[in-house]
């Protein structure tokens, strides 16, 4: 990642909140891709399908028509479906590829759905379900639980208890499930992107891959003890020692380390320091 692109990722991250900052985070990254990424196209394509909706929407429409015809234009007209047979291609997770391909998974589909509904006039919200990205709106009465992955279906409070417990999640049948639907900050949204980007690169050994996610994350959260232990690592794999021992000496003064993890920390740095030279 380039010095202009770390501006670029810190300025859309101090601007997320308006309308378009979030697909403007999201497809910086997607130029870690594709370096020639034009992002005011693609924000220019979610401005135009809104349009296209807007143009058929009645009068004092409800939201629940509004809905509708987000689901429909999105998953039928356009074709936006989930990636079932290649979950895993790093494509799924740049919102430019989702767009271009109409392909992926369930937070970057969640992405189009949250720019386009914002720009429709939806109250909605992303939703970091356990293991699967979900978007809930506010309706004239109660809330529905969206998930684009899955053609934007309504979920029942039965199927959310089912999801949850197909995750190891232990709910009480008496219990309020409100506490997994909170509504999630837009940047704890690109930071969640972000881990499963850097998940899919890690686990196919693209170490580099994986070392640049890690740089957008410490954008996102400077600081956090695990991220720079992590990157700190993946940097002695690659054999560039001296980039590793700057992150795991700033591993030992961060937050979030616990007592082993710190350890684990210094023997690294012992090793490391034993090296006669560290060349890179």
């Amino acid at each position: 990642m380039t010095s202009h692109d770390e501006q670029l990722f810190e300025e859309s991250l101090g601007d997320i909140d308006a309308l378009g900052g979030l697909a403007r985070a999201a497809l910086i990254i997607a130029r870690h891709a594709d370096a020639q990424t034009n992002i005011q196209h693609y924000l220019d394509q979610l401005d135009a399908d809104a349009a296209a909706i807007l143009a058929r929407k009645p009068e004092d429409a409800p939201r629940s028509w509004v809905i509708s015809q987000l689901n429909h234009f999105l998953f039928e007209e356009r074709g936006f479906r989930g990636n079932q047979e290649d979950y895993y291609d790093p494509r799924n997770s740049f919102l430019s590829e989702v767009i271009d391909r109409r392909l992926g998974i369930p937070i970057t589909l969640s992405i189009v759905y949250l720019e386009l509904g914002w720009r429709l006039g939806l109250p909605l919200d992303g939703v970091a379900f356990p293991g699967h990205f979900l978007v809930k709106c506010s309706m004239e009465r109660g809330v529905v639980v969206l998930d684009p992955y899955h053609a934007g279906i309504s979920l029942s409070e039965e199927a959310l208890r089912e999801r949850l417990m197909q995750q190891g999640v232990t709910v009480r049948a008496d219990q309020d499930i409100k506490e997994w639907l909170q509504p999630a900050p837009k940047r704890a949204i690109i930071s969640r992107l972000l881990r499963n980007l850097k998940k899919i690169y890690s686990d196919s050994g693209q170490l580099a891959e994986a070392i640049r996610v890690l740089d957008f994350l410490l954008i996102v959260d400077p600081g956090v003890g695990r991220d720079l232990q992590e990157r700190g690592n993946l940097y002695r794999r690659l054999e560039c020692w001296g980039a590793a021992v700057s992150d795991l000496e700033a591993a030992l003064v961060s937050v979030g380390l616990e007592v082993h993890e710190l350890e684990q920390v210094h023997q690294a740095l012992v090793e490391l320091r034993s090296r006669p030279r560290l060349l890179h």
